[in-house]
C-alpha cells in the first residue's frame, strides 16, 4: 500500500495543489480497507468545496488559457463544470476579499439539466463572479454594456468541444462501441 499514494502533478503551474492517483482506480480506493478513511476524507472535502476532482486532461485547456484576476471569460460549453471551477479558482487567485474580484466567468451550456449540475458543483466553491446561461453556443448573443452601449468583448473564451473530459472513453472502453461524433455536441 505504501507505493500507492497521490503524486503531485508536476506540469500544473500551481505547485502542490494538484495530485493524481495514476496507479489506483476509484473502485480500489473505495474497496481497500487501509484507504477507507482517506476515501471518506476525499468525499467530505469534495462535498464542502475544498477539493474538486477532475481528469488531468480536462485541466489542460484552462491551464493554457491562463486566466487572471480581472479577465472577463466566456466558457461556451461549460457543464458539468470542472473547467469552469478551475477558471474561477484562477480568477480569484491572490484575491484576499473574494467579493472584490474584478473579473467574471459566464458559464454557458445548451442543456439545462447539465447547466443545473454545473450550478450545483459551483455552489460548493462559494466564489462570486459566476453567471450561468443556457443558450445554444452557436447562437450566443452579443452584449452591450456601459453608458455608451458599446459592444462587449470577452478577454478569453473557452470552447472545449467535444469536451476534453472524454477521458471517460479511456476509462470505460466499452463506450467505444456506441460512440459517434454527435456525442460531442
Amino acid at each position: 500500500m505504501k507505493d500507492k499514494k497521490p503524486k503531485a502533478v508536476l506540469w500544473y503551474p500551481k505547485k502542490d495543489t494538484v495530485f493524481s492517483f495514476n496507479d489506483m482506480g476509484r473502485a480500489e480506493l473505495r474497496q481497500t480497507p487501509e484507504l477507507k478513511d482517506f476515501h471518506r476524507f476525499i468525499i467530505n472535502e469534495t462535498e464542502n468545496g475544498r477539493i474538486f476532482r477532475q481528469e488531468k486532461v480536462s485541466m489542460v485547456p484552462v491551464t493554457l488559457l491562463n486566466p487572471k484576476n480581472g479577465d472577463r471569460i466566456l466558457d461556451m460549453c461549460a457543464a458539468p463544470g470542472s473547467k469552469t471551477i478551475q477558471l474561477l479558482e484562477y480568477l480569484h487567485e491572490g484575491v484576499v476579499d473574494k467579493v472584490k474580484t474584478t473579473g467574471f466567468v459566464i458559464a454557458n451550456d445548451a442543456d439545462a439539466k447539465r447547466a443545473y449540475m454545473l450550478t450545483h458543483q459551483a455552489r460548493r466553491l462559494n466564489l462570486p463572479a459566476l453567471f450561468v446561461s443556457v443558450i445554444d453556443a452557436r447562437k450566443f448573443p452579443s452584449f452591450k454594456c456601459g453608458s455608451e452601449l458599446r459592444s462587449f468583448r470577452f478577454d478569453k473564451v473557452l470552447c472545449d468541444v467535444p469536451c476534453s473530459g472524454d477521458g471517460t472513453l479511456r476509462k470505460n472502453v466499452g463506450l467505444w462501441k456506441t460512440y459517434h461524433a454527435h456525442l460531442g455536441h
